[in-house]
This record gives structure tokens, sequence and C-alpha cells, in this order.
């Protein structure tokens, strides 16, 4: 299993080789954070929906969708 520096060192490749460390190291925090809050947000799921593996399956149906309707505004310049 990947830890979240393997997924860091990966996502990381897309900054600009011209990025300034305050602008890698705010990257890296805010990636840092939004994998945390991902974490917290499985952890809510199973709390909530307990052995119901369908509303869990409803949860997370709901935050992918919140996701990609983010990135399609991100591609469409309004993010």
């Amino acid at each position: 299993m990947k830890t979240v520096a393997n997924h860091w060192q990966a996502y990381a490749k897309i900054l600009s080789p011209d990025a300034g460390r305050t602008q890698r190291q705010e990257t890296k925090r805010a990636f840092y954070a939004g994998f945390y809050s991902a974490l917290m947000a499985g952890i809510e799921m199973a709390d909530e929906s307990g052995p119901d593996d369908d509303l869990g399956v409803t949860l997370i149906q709901r935050l992918h969708h919140e996701c990609t309707a983010f990135a399609a505004d991100v591609s469409a310049g309004k993010e």
C-alpha cells in the first residue's frame, strides 16, 4: 500500500520546475490537508453507515459526484 508521501511524490510531478520553495510547501500542505480530510470523511462514513453497505455506497457516490462536478468546473474555467 502506498503512503501519503508516495501519493504526494506522484502528485508533485505536476508542479512547474520553476515553482518556488513557498509554492511547493503550500501545495504540499494543501495536499496533506485534503488527504486527511478524505481520510476523516471515510471514517465518518463508516461510523454513519455501520453495517449498512448501501448507505456507505450512497455517501461515497455523493462525494464522487461533488468532486466530479468540481473537476468539470475547473476544466470550464469556473474554479
